[in-house]
């Protein structure tokens, strides 16, 4: 992703389905046509294993996305721009 934006994670986990513990993090991005997109298609270009994800208006021109990942490493490297995959 390009950097710009930033990670709110929530403590402790989250639940992303039956059995399964993922960490959740919610990005703020801004709120234009095609952001959604161009976010998951850098995630699945770096491999990452994206167990759920959500996005909805945040206000002032902002999305927030909650995006539910086994490792955060590999999306903060793609979220600062040095890779991850």
């Amino acid at each position: 992703m390009d950097g710009r934006f930033r990670f709110r994670p929530r403590p402790g986990g989250a639940n992303a389905g039956p059995g399964e513990e993922g960490q959740l993090l919610l990005p703020i991005v801004p709120n234009r046509a095609g952001q959604g997109a161009r976010i998951l298609g850098e995630i699945t270009r770096a491999g990452i294993n994206l167990l759920a994800y959500s996005g909805f208006p945040a206000g002032g021109g902002r999305s927030q996305l909650d995006l539910v990942v086994e490792d955060v490493g590999p999306l903060r490297r793609v979220a600062a721009g040095t890779g991850g995959g």
